[in-house]
């Protein structure tokens, strides 16, 4: 019995139930509002910003995917200073030559986004936000929202063209993880490592598919 890869991608990846309604793809918009004020943040205290200033004029003004992204990957605004402080050339290039490109992708959202509501028609398709973080993470994602992580995805894309097929892959990637349900001890179950083959398994061949 043959089974369809939709019909096969739609059993792995089960997903919690939401009263929202799905993000219609041709409205989806990549908000680069915080890795913005980062930019400034940065450039403003002659790219050394303070435990205080970040925590002042980037942490606490935080939109939802920043705040994802601190308190699942990098904790506080001391673990940032001491990773810009480490490597201001890599905050640098991900201001200056990755986040033009960034703000350029919309059209690319938009046509991923297409072809993940065709294959998902009743899943919610969650905002995207780009973020500036201590380098711990190129890519997170819940329910309402997935996170790039700017100064990780740039470092591993010394090019455009490398670039833009990382942020296409992880606009995909990430959002079927917005489908799947969170990982705990109880999700994880008696195989954690299957479980965990499985989880980033179907992400990665639905992201192949579109």
């Amino acid at each position: 019995m043959r089974i369809s890869i939709p019909l096969l991608v739609m059993g792995a990846v089960a997903t919690l139930a939401s009263p929202l309604a799905a993000q219609d793809p041709l409205e989806a918009v990549i908000d680069t509002s915080d890795a913005e004020r980062f930019a400034a943040v940065f450039f403003e205290n002659a790219e050394k910003p303070s435990r205080g200033q970040i925590e002042a004029d980037y942490l606490m003004q935080a939109g939802e995917g920043l705040a994802l992204m601190q308190a699942t990957r990098f904790g506080t605004a001391e673990a940032l200073s001491e990773a810009i402080a480490r490597s201001p050339a890599i905050y640098r290039d991900a201001i200056q030559r990755c986040l033009p490109i960034a703000q350029s992708m919309g059209p690319d959202l938009r046509s991923i986004y297409l072809a993940l509501s065709g294959l998902f028609p009743d899943e919610i398709l969650p905002r995207v936000e780009v973020v500036i973080g201590a380098g711990t993470s190129a890519g997170i994602a819940s329910p309402n929202v997935q996170v790039i992580g700017l100064e990780t995805l740039c470092a591993a894309s010394p090019t455009e063209a490398e670039f833009r097929s990382a942020l296409r892959y992880f606009f995909a990637h990430e959002t079927v993880h917005s489908f799947q349900p969170s990982l705990d001890e109880t999700t994880l179950g008696n195989d954690p490592l299957l479980t965990l083959a499985l989880h980033e398994g179907v992400a990665d061949m639905v992201a192949a598919l579109v």
